[in-house]
């Protein structure tokens, strides 16, 4: 099981964020889907089928890894891997129109009534689906409230519409809220057998592990399938397509320039261990795309590998670039936590990143809300650093290099 919460909330600095540096971009622990695909899957179009047809508009993933979804009939059955829970095993679902009759009891399927009036979310990575589905107004609960980004979900946190459900989730708020059904990015088999009892009242526990792929267009394509819980499909399929054509027009435009590729390496140490992403890992597929020549890109490992101090140096001290240096805010930060840091090239030259432009004022950062979702603007910032020729004039949107002191 992952040792790490990855696609949690985060606030910074504090240990959340560093969690959630360490597991989602930086080094994420439990990866287990394959990495970004050499070309695209042929396009996705959103097949019409009779008014009888309760599902008309099919949801088919090209990229993501984790989930499935299967149309039978009247229903729409769900597959959605959480590695965590054990090896080849899924969460199952089975979505039926709200007002049909409710099928014949399966064990360990898990019945929703859709489309969802409400929902209550442990993680900011769905909030940016909901929004740009247009199901905000559903959007009644939140793990920890602190820490939302987007303006207009804030407005409906500040007018009282959104109940704050705790972190980990308290059993008896959740009973109170009873959303129509809880997304939650991560829960251990106890944490979900502890709100089995919200379950038997009515609200199912959706898991959606996004940040478990690798393809950085796998993780963003998940809006689809939360789509699905809304009667939004359609809403998600134009949503996704846009996404996914401005990813791949600038990863071919930064491979078709055959420019240097700076070595780059990621993260930080944290309790005298230093967690690196694998050569097949999120972070290595979008440096890559971004046309950087990731330090540990020949490890064939999709999770993290632990190191020490010395093992990074050695391998990562004359890189050109350092990227998301854990919680640090500032070149004088690092080398306060130990001098040997300010010993790597990049450090010296200034070219140490954070991604710490979006933050509100009560501790939220939304790269790990919108970021999460839109990895076209991820790679954008990410390029404009790496090779400024190719985006003169490009604005940062979270990303930036790092000073003496924090801004």
């Amino acid at each position: 099981s992952s040792p790490e919460k990855s696609g949690r909330d985060a606030r910074a600095p504090s240990s959340r964020a560093l969690r959630w540096g360490i597991c989602a971009l930086v080094a994420v622990s439990v990866l287990t889907g394959c990495g970004a695909r050499e070309e695209a899957p042929p396009a996705a179009s959103a097949a019409s089928v009779t008014n009888a047809d309760p599902f008309p508009v099919k949801i088919a993933p090209r990229w993501a890894e984790l989930y499935q979804v299967d149309y039978r009939g009247a229903f729409a059955e769900v597959a959605i891997r959480a590695p965590w829970q054990g090896e080849g095993e899924a969460m199952r679902y089975r979505l039926r129109p709200r007002g049909a009759a409710a099928p014949p009891a399966e064990e360990n399927v898990r019945d929703v009534e859709v489309p969802l009036r409400s929902v209550a979310t442990t993680s900011t990575t769905e909030l940016t689906a909901i929004v740009a589905l247009g199901a905000q107004e559903a959007w009644v609960g939140h793990s920890e409230n602190d820490f939302v980004s987007s303006p207009l979900l804030r407005q409906r946190i500040e007018a009282g519409a959104v109940k704050e459900i705790g972190s980990p989730t308290q059993l008896e708020t959740l009973l109170a809220l009873h959303p129509g059904a809880l997304f939650a990015d991560f829960l251990s088999k106890p944490e979900l057998d502890r709100l089995r009892l919200a379950e038997e009242a009515g609200t199912p526990i959706l898991m959606v592990p996004s940040f478990l792929e690798t393809a950085p267009l796998g993780r963003a394509e998940w809006v689809l399938l939360i789509s699905l819980f809304f009667g939004r499909e359609r809403e998600a399929l134009a949503y996704f397509d846009a996404i996914e054509k401005r990813y791949l027009e600038l990863r071919d435009r930064v491979a078709a320039a055959k420019l240097e590729r700076p070595r780059i390496f990621t993260g930080g140490p944290y309790q005298n261990v230093w967690h690196v992403p694998g050569g097949r890992s999120f972070a290595a597929n979008l440096l890559a795309d971004a046309g950087a020549s990731y330090v540990w890109r020949d490890e064939p490992a999709t999770g993290a590998i632990p190191l020490d101090l010395e093992k990074v140096f050695e391998k990562a001290q004359d890189a050109g670039f350092w990227i998301y240096p854990s919680h640090w805010r500032s070149l004088r930060e690092i080398a306060a936590v130990d001098p040997r840091l300010g010993l790597f090239e990049a450090f010296e030259n200034g070219q140490v990143i954070a991604a710490d432009l979006r933050l509100t004022p009560n501790g939220g950062n939304d790269f790990w809300e919108e970021g999460a979702a839109r990895p076209d603007l991820v790679l954008e910032d990410i390029v404009s650093l790496i090779h400024p020729e190719l985006l003169p004039g490009h604005r940062q949107r979270y990303h930036r290099l790092l000073g003496k002191e924090a801004p």
